[in-house]
């Protein structure tokens, strides 16, 4: 953390400076090329903690790298996608609002996430929700986002909707 909020420091004081000084546009660009080289780091540990089933772990790191990083949907999307394997729906919802108040804007892999973790945590009205929602939002429904939802459907013996979801997506095309 030193390390960053030296980095951090030293772009806002080139980017200030900038107007007599090339050099320090040529630093604040390397600061923030290695801004984006840690979360890029970062972003695979969350990967690596999450495919192990440490979801709790994901989210507190996450939340954690809030204070280093303007997070994007990619972090979102790796933290929900802990709380998919998990079956923990709830807390793949929470970070999605959480994630939205922070002004990170939510886009098909992280609600295709989200609907797949109600799928694991059988919570089908959930994730016909979330598909109505990417709908009003304007936010492009794959195949993927299909698929979980329908096996939201079929976990929760939902029948009609699994065969609606599947309607639309063959509708679709």
């Amino acid at each position: 953390k030193i390390k960053l909020a030296h980095v951090r420091r030293s772009c806002t004081f080139a980017s200030l400076t900038s107007t007599s000084h090339s050099h320090c546009w040529l630093r604040c660009w390397q600061c923030r090329q290695e801004m984006a080289g840690a979360l890029k780091g970062q972003t695979r540990l969350l990967q690596r903690l999450g495919r192990q089933g440490a979801w709790e772990e994901v989210l507190t790191r996450l939340l954690d790298l809030e204070s280093d990083f303007n997070i994007d949907a990619v972090v979102v999307a790796v933290g929900i996608g802990a709380c998919a394997r998990a079956a923990r729906w709830e807390a793949a919802l929470g970070l999605l609002y959480h994630s939205e108040r922070q002004a990170v804007r939510p886009n098909t892999v992280v609600c295709s996430s989200l609907v797949a973790a109600c799928g694991n945590g059988e919570a089908w009205s959930v994730a016909l929700g979330v598909m109505d929602q990417m709908r009003c939002r304007q936010i492009e429904i794959d195949g993927i986002t299909c698929n979980s939802c329908i096996y939201a459907c079929a976990r929760g013996q939902q029948w009609p909707a699994a065969l609606s979801v599947l309607g639309d997506m063959m509708q679709k095309g």
